[in-house]
């Protein structure tokens, strides 16, 4: 027995050897990062709504000549709230994405496919989101990806609320 392991045992069986590491794929990685920047964006929108209902110089020029350029007060409040909430659910997808979550896999399949469908509607303009999306769902269907979250560990790394 070397001296190794008799101070720290078998070194093989840490997580942190070389053979036991998992990575993540590459595809995973660029759509957390797409979903955080969405996140963030909404976040942003949120609160240039919320500015926008409050003063009637600066932020509201963001909204001139759209649907919320003349909306009253209370639907600005709702709309910057509800964008404010939504960003926050998608930052919090976007890190259990990463983490390996299939469920926040699933959301954002889910999510990508209603903005495919949101994009058709709007043909002309929709293109880039529509290919965007598109790269979202190629990602994470990928055969790596796929592998990588039906691998994950993700339940056993949360703490469970029951215990």
């Amino acid at each position: 027995m070397s001296d190794w392991q008799a101070i720290r045992g078998d070194a093989s069986a840490l997580p942190t050897d070389p053979k036991n590491m998992r990575f993540r794929p590459l595809g995973v990685s660029i759509v957390g990062l797409l979903v955080r920047i969405a996140g963030a964006w909404q976040l942003v929108i949120g609160i240039l709504a919320i500015s926008a209902a409050l003063t009637d110089k600066g932020a509201s020029r963001f909204f001139k000549g759209q649907f919320l350029g003349g909306a009253s007060d209370g639907y600005l409040w709702f709309a910057g709230l509800v964008a404010i909430a939504f960003g926050l659910i998608l930052w919090r997808v976007a890190s259990n994405l990463v983490e390996g979550d299939p469920s926040a896999r699933i959301f954002v399949v889910a999510l990508a496919v209603l903005n495919i469908i949101f994009a058709l509607l709007s043909f002309p303009w929709g293109i880039a989101g529509m290919l965007l999306n598109l790269l979202v769902i190629y990602n994470l269907s990928s055969a790596s990806s796929t592998r990588w979250f039906a691998d994950s560990s993700f339940e056993v790394k949360r703490a469970s609320a029951f215990e």
